[in-house]
């Protein structure tokens, strides 16, 4: 896998746990983000006090030293994404793309484009990161020539290689 010069990376799952959020929140979620038309999304204070998955702090940090930037790539709005990170300890991120600012949500390929703009990289400079397998951030990405990288955390595939951050931090030496 080639070196990028910025890792994208969903939150919800991802990076912190949804260990405990309502299956009907869940449902609600998706149901917004996949509206045709675009309205503020707004969450579950429960969203808010998510824990990270053990290796994310050391993984963002290794990913940093490595010469990577590491941003958010989240539909949550900014004070959402800011409140889960303050509560998960995770501050050490490059930027926070406020997807909800362009009123866009992924896995719309404007998500993509909007989040390259930003840090000014072209999409084959940039990955996203996701554990959300059939969301849509590995087809929304691709649409763009964005390379993307499935973190399997539910072990849904037994021969795949990538189950956490640790791992994806081998890969990228």
């Amino acid at each position: 896998m080639k070196k990028p010069k910025v890792a994208f990376f969903d939150l919800n799952h991802t990076c912190l746990q949804m260990t405990g959020i309502p299956r009907e929140d869940i449902e609600g979620y998706i149901n917004h983000i996949k509206s045709p038309s675009w309205f503020p999304l707004t969450l579950p204070e429960s969203w808010e006090r998510l824990n990270p998955w053990p290796e994310v702090a050391w993984a963002i940090t290794n990913l940093q030293e490595k010469g990577i930037v590491c941003c958010t790539l989240s539909n949550n709005p900014i004070a959402t994404q800011i409140k889960q990170l303050v509560y998960a300890n995770l501050f050490d991120w490059n930027f926070l793309v406020p997807l909800e600012a362009y009123h866009v949500f992924k896995p719309d390929v404007k998500a993509y484009q909007v989040a390259c703009n930003l840090l000014k990289v072209a999409p084959e400079d940039a990955l996203m990161v996701t554990a959300n397998h059939d969301f849509g951030d590995i087809e929304g990405a691709a649409s763009i020539g964005m390379p993307s990288v499935w973190i399997d955390r539910k072990n849904e595939d037994e021969t795949y290689e990538i189950k956490n951050l640790m791992d994806l931090v081998k890969i990228l030496k």
